[in-house]
Parts: C-alpha cells; structure tokens; sequence
C-alpha cells in the first residue's frame, strides 16, 4: 500500500481509491492479538538498542512492550 502511495505521488498518477479507503480495509480485527519477539529494539526515548523484547499488539495498536512480557498462551 505505501509503495502504491509513493509512487502515485512521485509519477503523478492517481489511485482509483482514495488512501483512507485503501487504508480501511487493511486494519486489523480488534481482537487479533499478535506477539513479536524482537532481538534488538530501538528505544527512542533513551536512544538505546534494548535486546530480547516482546511487542504485543491488538488490533492495530501497540498495547505492551519489555523484556518482562508475558506472551499470551497460544501466541508463542
């Protein structure tokens, strides 16, 4: 989807669909819950690399973050 947006923007040709309706359809369900193990994590905040952290996302926002997360059972 970006690379669609970003080409339209720099061949100046449009999409049949505006962004927000493309955008809609890619949302995920507010009940998926997906865990990520990440080796390595930027923290911007303290402009740190952390190591072995867990994201745990539902739907389509970020809800926890850290090393001390606990992965819900059946997403490990």
């Amino acid at each position: 989807m970006v690379s669609e947006v970003f080409c339209s923007a720099l061949c100046g040709t449009r999409s049949s669909a505006s962004y927000a309706q493309r955008q809609e359809s890619t949302v995920a369900p507010r009940d998926q819950l997906i865990a990520i193990r990440a080796g390595r994590l930027f923290d911007a905040r303290s402009g740190t690399m952390l190591t072995n952290q867990v994201v745990i996302v539902r739907g389509d926002r970020i809800v926890e973050v850290g090393s001390g997360v606990a992965i819900p059972s059946g997403r490990a």
